[in-house]
């Protein structure tokens, strides 16, 4: 592979990470601290570092990977299915890196989903949001995270694309034990 081949993958996973709401609310939050995007940009070349350092990574491998550093390095826990739902994302881009298949890659990428974090407030924030100015709502609509690639498909039929099947998350920070919670509004099964 040429060295814009062998570092597609790198670009993959950070597509794929930006597309996860979890993690760029914990950016946003600063949940790992002052250096969150830093420490964001890391958990990119330490989950590249992990494919290359380890044979035959299944999601659940990565998974637990991930999980581990999300409560170790930006105290959150993710309790929904987004996790399980990146690391999949991950192996399945790594499969396509590791048999050359660079278009397939990119057709992937393309495909994954801007990150609209003003959708992902309480119902109790949004509403006292919606009697705020135009310039709050400005900064809110600014809060689209897309893919490391650029794209011009931001929303489709006009409405914004939201990470996973259509749940909202929502933040839910427990200040005595330091630690965010990002869960699903859907009741588990």
């Amino acid at each position: 592979m040429n060295n814009s081949e062998a570092s597609y993958f790198y670009t993959g996973i950070q597509a794929v990470l930006k597309s996860w709401t979890a993690l760029q609310l914990a950016i946003s939050h600063s949940f790992a601290g002052p250096y969150s995007n830093e420490k964001a940009q890391w958990l990119v070349g330490v989950i590249e570092t992990f494919f290359k350092e380890n044979a035959d990574i299944d999601p659940i491998d990565l998974e637990d990977f991930i999980g581990e550093i999300m409560s170790n390095e930006f105290n959150t826990l993710i309790e929904d299915d987004s996790l399980k739902n990146v690391a999949s994302k991950i192996c399945h881009l790594y499969s396509f890196w590791s048999k050359g298949k660079i278009n397939e890659m990119k057709e992937h990428i393309n495909k994954l989903p801007c990150v609209n974090l003003g959708d992902c407030m309480s119902v109790d924030t949004k509403n006292s949001v919606s009697h705020q100015n135009d310039e709050d709502q400005k900064i809110l609509d600014g809060l689209n995270i897309c893919s490391a690639t650029s794209r011009a498909e931001h929303s489709e039929n006009g409405h914004d694309l939201k990470l996973g099947s259509g749940e909202s998350n929502y933040v839910n920070k427990d200040s005595d034990e330091g630690w965010t919670q990002v869960i699903t509004r859907r009741k588990r099964h």
